[in-house]
């Protein structure tokens, strides 16, 4: 329970505020928690937030169904929430900035925020591929691309809302797909 208060708070402040300001006094206020507490537990702030990627960014439970669209619009609609909620965004941002100056951090997000999601959404399309839905010469990279790419440019842009989005999304591109097998 203290850990994830820490680490939640953690993983907030950084979305909402960036790196510099999500510092461990910062935490620590947000939290609640000792400073006992949060140095028993990590040495430093970069520990804590990489912690914190790990922890509060799991990969949300889907269920694979084996239907392709419907697993594909169900990983697609958690996105979807992350992106429209703020927090894809604003941990993107924060990663973003720091780049430069701690390039570990974005390695990190890559591996324990981006891999997983992309991994989960290939795997589908690796089965749907399988299964003869989807030609095999067809670039599964560029498909999560698209369907990644579908949540940040609407969120972006400002040119709709959210609802149906990963439906809709999810069925341009397979109905793509399926047509150039």
């Amino acid at each position: 329970m203290v850990n994830e208060k820490i680490l939640d708070s953690g993983l907030r402040l950084l979305a909402e505020y960036g790196y510099e300001r999500a510092s461990m006094r910062a935490i620590r206020r947000h939290s609640g928690v000792s400073w006992d507490a949060i140095y028993a537990r990590y040495e430093s702030r970069d520990e804590l937030l990489l912690e914190a990627f790990e922890s509060g960014m799991r990969v949300r439970r889907v269920e694979i169904t084996g239907d392709t669209e419907r697993d594909l619009t169900s990983m697609v609609s958690v996105m979807v929430e992350h992106v429209f909620e703020g927090l894809a965004l604003g941990l993107l941002s924060a990663v973003l900035l720091e780049e430069s100056r701690r390039p570990g951090l974005l390695s990190a997000f890559r591996r324990q925020v981006v891999r997983p999601r992309r991994d989960r959404i290939r795997g589908i399309l690796e089965r749907a591929e399988g299964r003869g839905e989807l030609r095999g010469s067809l670039d599964l990279d560029v498909v999560v691309d698209v369907l990644w790419g579908s949540a940040f440019a609407r969120y972006v842009s400002g040119s709709g809302k959210r609802e149906g989005l990963a439906r809709d999304a999810v069925g341009i591109v397979l109905d793509g797909a399926r047509r150039i097998l």
